[in-house]
């Protein structure tokens, strides 16, 4: 029996797939404002007077730039597997705006991120199923 890692990284991924791609809507561009470099869009471009109105209205918060108006943006996020790991994309009508006006680094986990990923969700999955894999050779 051969097992290979990416197989098993990709399946815990697969299987987290909603927890990778909230932690990029929601915990970085919602709450925080930040690019996948720690950037805050903002520096990228503020929102307008008119959109702080508008988002004041909503009850939305205006303070920082979220890419997120009705959430469809947000909703859109999915993860495209590559040879060597993972990429979060959107394919929401906007994505290819948003890109233009805010980079490609609107999409993708920051370090601290990708850390908390790895150590939620892979080392302990991968620890189980290495566990599991030793205990038939034994």
């Amino acid at each position: 029996m051969y097992v290979f890692v990416e197989d098993i990284i990709r399946d815990i991924e697969n299987n987290n797939h909603n927890a990778i791609t909230n932690t990029n809507a929601q915990i970085q561009l919602h709450e925080k404002g930040e690019t996948r470099e720690g950037v805050s869009i903002a520096d990228y471009m503020p929102y307008s007077p008119f959109t702080v109105e508008i988002k004041k209205s909503k009850g939305q918060p205006y303070d920082r730039v979220t890419l997120q108006d009705t959430g469809d943006f947000h909703k859109s996020f999915y993860i495209e597997y590559q040879g060597d790991g993972f990429e979060i994309k959107a394919d929401d009508w906007k994505t290819s705006m948003l890109v233009r006006d805010y980079g490609k680094e609107i999409l993708g986990l920051n370090d601290e991120n990708v850390e908390e990923l790895l150590r939620e969700y892979i080392h302990p999955k991968l620890m189980d199923k290495c566990v599991l894999i030793l205990k038939t050779f034994i």
